[in-house]
């Protein structure tokens, strides 16, 4: 059921990092930066401008908020912005979590009493909200913690959740 998001290489991946290096880029100098012909190019933007992951800025094309969270959401985070699992506070599980694939996964292995704790105090959507900027999977998690479900349960609602969000990101970057 896990996703191999790490090994993502995809054409519209690469417009996306290469828009977020730059305030914004002309189809022709994105051609060039990709290797690739200018039709196809043209075909890849208008694809992701169609979905709102980047915009036409005059004759070029720029980021823009839904590229920088999907983004985000496809790569790792820098080592301080993981999420470390806990059973209780000080009590580490030694388990951290770069990027949401990460996260999905831990879910599925992590002691039943972190998922409890972590939920309880609202951890996983703060996280969420504060590293990637997806208010979606935020509110999710958080009608999920309000339900107060506890166990298997839980871990299985969360890893809905996240993985619903992760094949949806693949099926938009394949």
């Amino acid at each position: 059921m896990l996703l191999v998001l790490s090994s993502l290489v995809g054409e519209r991946i690469r417009i996306l990092d290469i828009l977020s290096l730059e305030d914004k880029m002309k189809l022709k100098d994105l051609a060039e930066k990709l290797g690739i012909s200018l039709g196809r190019t043209l075909g890849l933007t208008t694809n992701l401008v169609k979905k709102g992951y980047i915009r036409k800025v005059g004759s070029a094309f720029s980021l823009s908020r839904q590229g920088r969270v999907a983004l985000k959401e496809l790569r790792p985070i820098r080592v301080e912005e993981g999420f470390r699992f806990y059973v209780d506070i000080g009590e580490y599980t030694g388990l951290t979590a770069y990027s949401l694939e990460d996260f999905l996964e831990n879910i599925g292995k992590v002691d039943i009493k972190s998922i409890e704790f972590h939920t309880s105090r609202g951890d996983f959507e703060k996280w969420i909200r504060d590293v990637f900027h997806d208010r979606a999977i935020e509110q999710e998690i958080t009608r999920i913690r309000e339900t107060e479900l506890k166990g298997e349960t839980l871990r299985s609602k969360i890893r809905e959740v996240v993985y619903a969000k992760l094949k949806s990101l693949m099926e938009e970057f394949p």
